[in-house]
């Protein structure tokens, strides 16, 4: 019988107890709802799946795969995450207290509203939108995230490893457990994968390559100043090669969120 998690609506002011999800993509969108000691295993989800306002205590995401999720008002109490991946996670307003983070991976993660005035109750004293309270961090990886608006309370820490992530600013710790933020090797990492991607949707022989490929190799040797928006340096190119090398550019740029 499928898991009621597997339905593709929207549910309020539900309760779940004990359920094992296993297997399957994850579609049910929660709000305002219980999830209690469940089990949610070698799954994949969209952006919506932890809705809004919920609460999530004592369950369990072995081998989950959470694709763009939100969590606005959203409180993980005693949960576990083993071997799982946040990909362009977009938290806010998001608590995550006594919770246990095993070989895990965050890409390119941002914090919702990093800078505004924090509304939730139990948030306040932090004065940040993502909280982690006495959670525990092993092998965990972070990559190309920008951090801006979290706190770890209370956490503790065993193999994190912090790539081309920015921690520096409006992060709260009881422990500084990252690696230095280099912004210009996030910029050239980010130019790199930018012009591989334009070179594998319309050829390393294009006009946009070419001219990417140059400004990169400029700006690496520091004969050209920075910009993010390289697709302006395209625009004259022929029309359907430039809205193709956009459109694989944008990807790339919601990938580098550290450089916003």
């Amino acid at each position: 019988m499928p898991s009621p998690f597997q339905n593709q609506t929207v549910v309020y002011n539900e309760a779940f107890h004990r359920e094992r999800v296993q297997d399957c993509h994850v579609s049910l969108k929660c709000n305002n709802c219980m999830t209690s000691k469940c089990e949610f295993i070698n799954i994949t989800t969209g952006g919506n799946v932890w809705g809004g306002e919920n609460h999530w205590e004592d369950c369990l995401f072995d081998h989950a795969v959470f694709q763009r999720p939100i969590s606005p008002g959203n409180t993980f109490e005693g949960c576990r995450f083993v071997d799982s991946q946040f990909i362009r996670y977009h938290p806010y307003s998001t608590l995550f207290r006594n919770c246990q983070f095993v070989r895990c991976h965050f890409d390119a993660m941002k914090i919702t509203n990093w800078g505004g005035r924090v509304r939730r109750a139990d948030l306040v004293p932090f004065q940040n939108q993502l909280v982690f309270a006495e959670c525990h961090f092993e092998s965990v990886s972070f990559e190309r995230c920008n951090m801006r608006g979290t706190t770890f309370a209370e956490c503790t820490f065993q193999d994190v490893i912090t790539t081309l992530s920015d921690f520096e600013e409006q992060v709260d710790s009881n422990v500084k457990f990252w690696q230095p933020f280099d912004l210009h090797d996030a910029r050239l990492a980010y130019l790199r994968d930018y012009v591989e991607a334009v070179g594998g949707a319309v050829g390393t022989e294009s006009m946009s390559y070419g001219i990417l490929e140059g400004y990169r190799q400029s700006f690496a040797t520091g004969n050209a100043t920075w910009t993010q928006d390289v697709w302006t340096l395209i625009e004259d190119v022929p029309y359907e090669e430039y809205a193709a090398s956009s459109d694989v550019g944008l990807e790339v740029v919601y990938k580098y969120p550290v450089l916003e």
